[in-house]
């Protein structure tokens, strides 16, 4: 029985021993880390460089700042305790990016602090350079609210961080605000619209910059299930089709799109393409695309091979465009 109770008392201590090395553990520092990897600093505005440290239970820690790259030059900025001040009176041309490094025992990260500089404008653009009125968003995506600002060296997008944002949604039940710094709305998944306002405010967050720009964003859902008529078939992808023509006859080919509650998408835009235009005439018309057989002496050919692909812009819930391509093996009826 001593023996019993001793292993017994044995095994509690063990326990203690291992519970004490866990809770040792947990409070060690295993990293640091900015941020963010870029500060933007107004003039005369005092700015804490935030920080985080690994795991947030470590205690008992000292950080220490170093400026790493950039003119230590007390003339044109104040660094002290991780609150970094550009002076009001610099020159703004003149300030170049700092780079200030924070260590903590055998850890450390680098950030830069940037003059923050202010558009004399902003908006939503296309590649062509004219103004981005709507977008279409897909149901229960996000979205990144590609912002772009006039600067003295030209017009480009704003960064996250760079600014504080005020993002604000005509229909929240439509487009929400998921991250405002981040610019990302997301659709809530129900179809509609919604009129997405940005507002590019000051330091302290309030918006006297004027500085705004507004775009509206239609909900479409995603593509769940596809199919077409062609004539008086019904078709999928992938599938083949015999066709015996006489010249002249035609042929309706029109798509239909459906969501994942198996309610028709209305606003699916499409296009027909064919791999080669020895059989068939392509017109596109109200409702769809007709396919006209050529005559038989225009084809100069008893028959052959067609590739009929139907392609939309539209997202399917794996994410890629929906399309559907047939192929059709035509023979002339003599």
């Amino acid at each position: 029985m001593k023996k019993f109770f001793s292993v017994i008392g044995l095994c509690l201590c063990s326990l203690f021993v291992f519970a004490s090395c866990g809770v040792e553990g947990s409070n060690a520092v295993s990293g640091i880390k900015f941020v963010n990897k870029v500060f933007y600093v107004d003039k005369g505005v005092r700015t804490f460089l935030d920080y985080k440290i690994y795991p947030s239970t470590a205690q008992s820690y000292n950080v220490t700042y170093n400026v790493s790259d950039g003119i230590d030059d007390a003339d044109t900025y104040v660094f002290s305790n991780g609150y970094f001040t550009i002076r009001d009176n610099i020159n703004s041309q003149a300030y170049s990016p700092i780079r200030i490094t924070i260590s903590l025992n055998d850890f450390s990260d680098t950030c830069e602090v940037r003059l923050r500089e202010y558009p004399t404008s902003v908006g939503f653009f296309n590649k062509d350079g004219t103004t981005k009125a709507s977008d279409i968003v897909y149901g229960g995506a996000t979205y990144v609210l590609g912002l772009s600002g006039e600067f003295l060296s030209g017009r480009r997008n704003v960064n996250n961080n760079e600014f504080t944002y005020k993002i604000t949604s005509s229909d929240p039940s439509i487009i929400e605000v998921k991250d405002e710094q981040g610019l990302t709305v997301q659709s809530t998944g129900r179809r509609g619209s919604s009129e997405v306002k940005v507002e590019v405010c000051n330091s302290e967050g309030t918006t006297q910059t004027g500085l705004s720009a507004t775009i509206r964003l239609n909900v479409v859902s995603s593509v769940n299930d596809v199919f077409a008529t062609f004539g008086n078939s019904v078709i999928r992808d992938k599938n083949k089709l015999n066709l015996s023509l006489s010249g002249g006859e035609e042929f309706k080919i029109r798509a239909r799109y459906f969501d994942s509650s198996n309610i028709e998408i209305d606003l699916a835009d499409y296009e027909v393409f064919l791999s080669n235009d020895k059989f068939f005439t392509l017109e596109k018309n109200q409702g769809g695309y007709t396919l006209t057989a050529k005559a038989k002496d225009e084809v100069n050919s008893a028959g052959g091979t067609v590739d009929i692909t139907i392609q939309t812009l539209d997202i399917g819930t794996d994410g890629n465009p929906v399309k559907i391509k047939i192929t059709v093996q035509v023979q002339f009826l003599t």
